[in-house]
Parts: C-alpha cells; structure tokens; sequence
C-alpha cells in the first residue's frame, strides 16, 4: 500500500506508523498539522497538543501496533484506515 503513495505522503505516513509502533506520542502529534483533526468512535480531537494528549492515553492504556490497510490521497484531507481498533485520520 505505501509503495503506491506519493514521496512526501509515504513519508508522513511512515513517520506516523513508526511514531504509533514506538509509543512516541510527541512523535506522532508532530505528524500532523496544527489545524489537524483525528476521528475516533466518540470524540474528535482537534490540534497537535488534543492529538497528543489523546494518543496518550491511548497508548497507556491499549499500547497497540499500528498497522495501515487503507489510503486515500485523492480526497483532501488524506485518508489513512487501520486495522479495527484504530481512528480514520
């Protein structure tokens, strides 16, 4: 799936799945922009400090790997799906 993706976005995405698979949540909150917003089943979290903070206490609590099976750049924003378990960012 990431070999189909432009450069930059392959990027973005790989520094998101290694930031996520590390439990580095400064990490992953600096993948996103300040405006940026993730989608989970019952809240959004808008912003890189929310995003932050959210992936948090996700991680303490599920400490769970990342694994990506769809994407979409055609639609702005970018679509990024996971194995269930995980947001739509």
């Amino acid at each position: 799936m990431l070999k189909k993706l432009r450069s930059g976005q392959a990027f973005y995405v790989r520094q998101l799945i290694k930031a996520q698979n590390n439990f580095d949540n400064s990490a992953y909150a600096n993948c996103f922009a300040d405006t940026a917003a993730v989608f989970d089943k019952a809240n959004t979290y808008k912003g890189k400090t929310e995003i932050k903070n959210w992936i948090n206490r996700a991680i303490k609590e599920y400490q769970a790997v990342m694994k990506p099976i769809a994407y979409s750049a055609t639609e702005t924003p970018w679509k990024l799906k996971f194995q269930e378990g995980f947001p739509e960012v």
